[in-house]
């Protein structure tokens, strides 16, 4: 238990100690380094309870002059918070500098990447090589398609310039700190894959990714099926026909060990918003019921598929309520918690200690009829496999109906499913736990005969988590 106590106010005036763990899968995206009050927000995360910070710092504000390195006071000040309130961090070191004739020059920025390795070695864990290379400033620096796909069908320049940032940055930050972690890519699908093609460095610890959902809304899809008219986009297949979320992390496994890497799934990015209408991305934006069920579904799959996840962003990042991008937080420009900081805080308090493997682990899901297309159904268990846990859903939309402190499966249908369990199972009571809501409910076994036990469950689009203890 990495957590030390936290003190809770109460009403009386006196202190509740409460432990627990932090939960080390998973991380918040922040903007410290932007300007956000370190004072009043960093508890809020610790209070959340994930176990990782991401945040950035510029290249040119560490290297003002060349070869003359430093860390920023405002760095400085975040990250001693961090460390006081026991987070790992995964820092982003971001942005081009123009004192080089390159300002992506690969030795310079590896030997910047390499002080701050050598100097935060006690503050930060790990260290991401720039972020989104298709995006500015780096891909237009160099050129190229978004997806890495010349109209000639070679590979686009910028992709090629990011392989060897990368590739003298993981050389050098593991020369100059062993331990220190380092991440990369996170550009589209398309042009990741074709970077890993061009040769990754052996020592990289994690692909990263940012898998939004796009127009397509639900987390268990990504805007990448291998669709005839996708395929001839982008000239590879990223995800499955359907696009699915569980399709990209199993494909992105495929082409690392192709070319020999072996490093984690690191997902940096993704989340939702909860812009009102009309804004500039109508078909992107969700209600912030809708926002928390589908940051639990993501958590869940992501959980389950073995992939680090940090949500963008922990708060709202601006003023504006019509704009898509400043409106992704888990909190609002206020700082007053959504449903879906709720939601996440429940799963990450409970799942800190668990794992999954991405299978149903012997449970079987059957259904007595027929409102969705999809399900997922995961198992998840601790170390000892003494408690085991199955999540299991439908997928589809949420509805736009309703406050949410109506309670969100008053709105949603619900289909009626037997879960079955594993002859291993020797559990002696279960609860079904809506982590929305915080509802539970207590369930009974099922005798079907010749040792065969199972519950019954009601399928939604909201998650229900069955806890079955020993």
């Amino acid at each position: 238990m990495r957590r030390l106590p936290r003190l809770l106010g109460l009403a009386a005036g006196l202190t509740l100690t409460v432990l627990h763990a932090a939960d080390d899968h998973v991380g918040v995206c922040t903007h410290f380094d932007q300007g956000w009050s370190v004072p009043e927000i960093m508890p809020m995360i610790a209070d959340l309870g994930v176990g990782w910070i991401r945040d950035g710092v510029s290249w040119a504000d560490v290297e003002p002059e060349k070869g003359q390195y430093r860390i920023p006071a405002k760095t400085t000040a975040w990250l001693d918070a961090a460390h006081a309130h026991h987070f790992k961090v995964l820092l982003l070191l971001g942005y081009g500098n123009k004192i080089y004739a390159d300002p992506f020059s690969p030795r310079a920025y590896a030997r910047a990447a390499a002080f701050l390795a050598r100097r935060l070695a006690n503050r930060v864990d790990a260290i991401e090589v720039l972020n989104e290379p298709n995006n500015p400033d780096f891909g237009p620096t160099y050129g190229g398609k978004w997806n890495g796909k010349e109209d000639d069908g070679s590979v686009s320049p910028y992709v090629r310039a990011y392989v060897n940032v990368l590739t003298a940055t993981v050389a050098a930050v593991k020369k100059a700190n062993s331990h220190m972690l380092v991440v990369g890519y996170g550009a589209p699908a398309p042009a990741t894959f074709r970077m890993i093609a061009l040769g990754p460095p052996p020592l990289l610890d994690g692909i990263t990714d940012h898998p939004y959902s796009g127009g397509r809304k639900l987390p268990e899809f990504i805007p990448y099926a291998a669709t005839p008219d996708l395929l001839q986009r982008d000239g590879i297949a990223t995800a499955d026909e359907e696009g699915t979320y569980r399709s990209q992390c199993a494909l992105f496994r495929v082409q690392e060990a192709k070319y020999g890497l072996h490093a984690a799934l690191w997902n940096t990015e993704w989340g939702y918003s909860t812009a009102l209408p009309p804004n500039e991305k109508e078909n992107e934006v969700v209600t912030p019921e809708a926002q928390a069920v589908y940051v639990l579904r993501r958590l869940l799959e992501a959980r389950a598929l073995g992939v680090m996840s940090f949500y963008y962003l922990f708060r709202d990042d601006g003023g504006d309520i019509h704009q898509a991008w400043q409106n992704l937080g888990l909190v609002d420009i206020k700082l007053k918690p959504k449903p879906a900081f709720y939601a996440f805080q429940r799963f990450v308090r409970d799942f800190a200690h668990l794992e999954g493997d991405g299978t149903t682990d012997g449970f079987s899901l059957g259904r007595f009829a027929m409102k969705s297309d999809s399900t997922r159904c995961y198992a998840y268990h601790d170390a000892a496999k003494k408690n085991r846990w199955v999540a299991c859903w439908s997928v589809e939309a949420w509805p736009r109906l309703g406050p949410f402190s109506q309670g969100i499966n008053s709105h949603q249908p619900n289909d009626p499913a037997k879960l079955r369990l594993p002859a291993d199972c020797q559990a002696t009571h279960a609860e079904e736990v809506d982590y929305s809501t915080g509802n539970r409910m207590p369930l009974q076994f099922i005798d079907e005969g010749g040792g065969v036990r199972s519950v019954g469950v009601l399928l939604s689009g909201d998650p229900w988590i069955i806890h079955f203890y020993p």
